[in-house]
């Protein structure tokens, strides 16, 4: 049941931007969340786990977040962090409940159900993106259901890498074909969207990936190096004039607004303008501006930055921190991943789903939010990655927790 509702909560959040009732819908993860929450304590299915190091940053985050807006008079950002701290409490209350594989298995079945909406809602639109189309504001990008492109590529890259996960750990074949065929989807998806960033990002956590999760033998390198040469070389004989030029045209390489002498998009302008106003406010510098004080209404650009966005809101001690939560619990992921080999290990690809987060974070601003479904997801995952990485010990409750052999890690049953 519990899983149904944060399945339920996160597929509900990827309908958010709709123009419609995108806000019903946005609203809607945190009644799923918190049916979820109470039923998890009505059954007793709540581990009494203290609160983890990561839980603890992101609490303090919050609480700094609405003294400083309470403080300086922000009656809507005082709200918004109210309901970051009830979020964030329902989050650790199921988190509690549910083991951290469930979750990316939840994640997984959620990006196929959103990639396959997606198809069945913009098909039109998808069509028309990946042809290329020029309108009055340039090149066509896809808008799935009214996401701005920069942050689909966020939610559909970060999906993509769930369903791979779960495409190599499944042992049935319809299911495996299923989830490979979600992850085909999700990068078409991101092409029409001509997320640049998110292009990269991926290109980094699969490197990564190959690098130091999948740990192959040498002689499997090898082939792979050697098939991937000819792979290359043939494409190159063949179609490298057609795929280039197709991809300098959707990805606008060359454009006046968005080609590569253009500074980021604009990008690195708005970078100095953020770290600009962090160090113009000493107070700001300090405390922080409170949580979504980075946003345009206030601040007059975005920041397209996940860590100045973190910065300005947080401040230098508390967003500094939470920055090193992300960057360490990927560390800690890795190390979680490389436990047993690929096919048999529940935890695979989840240090290349970090990397791709905080790769794409450079680019975008929305690391830690609660408004999308891509961001929403990764910090359920980020909590109960932190619970997993705790010390091992016995806890009274319907669910117990015996140690693992290097005692860092939980492995889960019924009692």
């Amino acid at each position: 049941m519990i899983r149904l509702l944060i399945l339920l909560s996160w597929y509900a959040s990827f309908w958010a931007n709709v123009p419609t009732f995108g806000w019903v819908m946005q609203s809607a993860f945190f009644a799923l969340y918190l049916v979820g929450a109470l039923y998890a304590i009505s059954r007793r299915q709540v581990l009494g786990i203290p609160p983890s190091p990561a839980e603890i940053v992101l609490y303090a985050a919050g609480a700094l977040s609405a003294a400083v807006t309470v403080l300086r008079g922000l009656d809507d950002l005082a709200v918004y962090s109210l309901v970051f701290l009830t979020a964030l409490l329902l989050i650790s209350i199921m988190s509690r409940a549910v083991s951290l594989e469930q979750l990316l298995d939840i994640g997984a079945v959620t990006s196929l159900l959103s990639v396959l909406t997606c198809l069945l809602v913009e098909r039109h639109s998808l069509l028309k993106a990946l042809s290329i189309s020029m309108g009055r504001e340039g090149l066509f990008r896809l808008h799935p259901l009214g996401t701005h492109p920069v942050l689909a590529g966020l939610i559909f890259g970060s999906y993509s890498i769930l369903m791979a996960r779960r495409a190599i750990i499944s042992r049935h074949r319809s299911e495996r074909a299923m989830m490979i065929v979600g992850v085909i989807l999700a990068w078409t998806i991101v092409l029409a969207t001509s997320a640049r960033a998110s292009i990269l990002a991926l290109v980094v956590a699969g490197v990564s990936a190959l690098l130091f999760e999948i740990r192959l033998p040498r002689s499997t390198y090898i082939k792979l190096a050697a098939f991937g040469a000819t792979a290359f070389a043939v494409t190159s004989l063949l179609f490298a004039s057609r795929v280039v030029s197709y991809l300098s045209r959707i990805l606008e390489f060359n454009s006046k607004h968005r080609g590569m002498a253009t500074g980021g998009s604009g990008r690195t302008e708005v970078w100095h303008a953020g770290i600009s106003a962090i160090f113009s406010d000493p107070i700001r510098l300090i405390f922080g501006g409170g949580i979504r004080s980075s946003e345009y209404s206030y601040l007059g650009f975005f920041t397209e930055d996940s860590y100045i966005t973190i910065l300005l809101d947080s401040g230098l001690f508390v967003g500094g921190a939470i920055i090193c939560v992300y960057i360490y619990f990927a560390i800690k992921a890795l190390r979680l991943s490389r436990t047993e080999p690929p096919r048999s290990n529940p935890f695979i690809l989840l240090f290349a789903y970090f990397v791709f987060l905080l790769a794409e974070s450079i680019f975008n601003r929305y690391l830690l939010a609660m408004g999308n479904a891509g961001s929403l997801v990764s910090l359920m995952i980020l909590v109960s990655l932190s619970l997993h990485a705790m010390p091992a010990k016995k806890y009274s409750t319907a669910f117990e927790y015996s140690g693992a052999n290097d005692g860092n890690t939980y492995a889960q049953r019924r009692s």
